[in-house]
């Protein structure tokens, strides 16, 4: 059995950091959130190209799979990751 989709996550806070929590909660077993402050891992970052923030990157197998740049309501999100659960 493979693993859910990782989605390690950059945001300060607000709309998408709630967001993606309830997703992780209603989806569990299917993904698995992983957040990180880019001010303390400016290696990760600048390895997965993050230059906005808040950035959603989501892994398959441990390759990216897809970049969300942006806030988004939770329906936008849910829409743009649904393909991947």
């Amino acid at each position: 059995m493979s693993r859910p989709p990782t989605s390690p996550s950059w945001w300060t806070s607000g709309r998408n950091g709630v967001a993606l929590e309830e997703i992780a909660e209603e989806q569990a077993g299917k993904i698995q959130i992983a957040k990180l402050n880019v001010d303390d891992s400016l290696d990760v970052s600048r390895r997965f190209d993050v230059m906005s923030i808040p950035t959603l990157i989501l892994f398959k197998d441990g390759e990216p799979q897809t970049k969300i740049i942006g806030a988004k309501p939770k329906g936008a999100l849910l829409e743009e990751i649904s393909s991947y659960l």
